[in-house]
C-alpha cells in the first residue's frame, strides 16, 4: 500500500526526535523498523506521536543499559557459540554460499537474542589447493551493520586437521564482528573515520577496531586457556597471508594489543 508523503513525514519526524534524544542513527532505524506497524496504526488513528517517541526512547535507553552487561564476559558466549556451530555445519557441506540461520532453520532470517540487535550471517566457502597454509578468511559487517559477511578459502589438502585452528579463528571472527554490530547500532561509544582506512599496522590500532579485536581474542583465550599474548601472536602469524604484515609490525601489535587486553579484562 502506498503510504503517501504525510506518513513519510510522520515517521521521519519520530526518527528525528529519537536522534535528538541521543539515539544513534542505526539504532533509530532499527526501532523504526521494529515498530513500523505500530507507527502506521498511530498515523491512521491520528495519535499524538509523543507516546510512541516516549515508548521507543525508554526501550532505547534500557536496551543500551542492558547491553553494557550482556555484551561482556559469558553473556556473549552463547551467541558466538551458536553461530560458530552453524558455520561449521555449512562449511563441512563444501563450497557454496550460505545464509544463516536461514540455511539450517528454514524459516528464521535472523539470529535473535535478548538485548542484542537482530543479525544474520552470510558465508562464501571455496576451495583452492594452491594457497599457502590451511585457509584464508576475511569478514566484515555490511547492510547497515546487521549482516556479518565471511569469505573462507580452504586448502582441502589441509583438512580435517586444520579444523582445530579454524574453530579458534571462527570464534575470534564471530565475536569480533558482533562487536562491530553493537558499534553500528550505537551500543558502543566509538567513532570510525570512513575517509581513512589504513592498510598497514595502524589498521589494528583504530579506536573502533581495538575493542573488537580484543573481544575476539578473549574468546580464544577462554577456549584454549592460553595467555592473551600467545593467542594474539599466534593469530597474527596464522593469518599472515591476509594482513601481510612484517614480523616487526606483528611483534609491535602483540605488545600493543596485549596491553589493551590487560587494561580491559585484567
Amino acid at each position: 500500500m502506498f503510504m503517501g508523503p504525510e506518513f513519510d513525514d510522520f515517521i521521519i519526524g519520530i526518527g528525528e526526535e529519537l536522534e535528538k534524544l541521543g539515539g544513534k542513527p542505526k539504532m533509530v532505524k532499527h526501532l523504526l523498523r521494529k515498530y513500523y506497524f505500530r507507527i502506521k496504526t498511530a498515523f491512521y488513528e491520528d495519535e499524538n506521536p509523543q507516546g510512541l517517541i516516549d515508548m521507543m526512547k525508554t526501550q532505547m535507553y534500557e536496551t543500551v543499559k542492558s547491553n553494557e552487561v550482556i555484551t561482556e564476559g559469558s553473556k556473549m558466549d552463547k551467541p558466538t557459540r551458536d553461530v560458530v556451530r552453524d558455520l561449521l555445519n555449512v562449511i563441512k557441506k563444501g563450497p557454496g554460499e550460505y545464509y544463516l540461520p536461514e540455511e539450517l532453520v528454514g524459516d528464521e532470517m535472523s539470529y535473535i537474542y535478548r538485548n542484542l540487535p537482530a543479525f544474520s550471517v552470510e558465508i562464501t566457502v571455496s576451495e583452492d589447493m594452491s594457497i599457502d597454509g590451511d585457509y584464508l578468511m576475511n569478514a566484515n559487517t555490511v547492510d547497515d551493520g546487521d549482516i556479518i559477511e565471511i569469505v573462507l578459502i580452504k586448502n582441502p589438502s589441509k583438512f580435517p586437521e586444520a579444523y582445530y585452528d579454524l574453530v579458534a579463528d571462527l570464534n575470534d571472527t564471530v565475536r569480533h564482528e558482533l562487536e562491530h554490530v553493537l558499534q553500528d547500532f550505537g551500543y558502543r561509544d566509538v567513532q570510525s573515520d570512513d575517509s581513512e582506512k589504513p592498510t598497514d599496522k595502524e589498521y589494528y590500532k583504530q579506536a573502533h577496531e581495538v575493542p573488537a579485536e580484543i573481544a575476539g581474542f578473549r574468546r580464544i583465550v577462554k577456549l584454549r586457556k592460553e595467555s592473551p599474548e600467545k593467542v594474539i601472536r599466534d593469530w597474527f602469524y596464522r593469518n599472515k597471508q591476509v594482513h601481510q604484515l612484517p614480523d616487526e609490525d606483528i611483534e609491535e601489535l602483540v605488545v600493543y594489543l596485549t596491553d589493551q587486553y590487560q587494561q580491559k579484562y585484567g
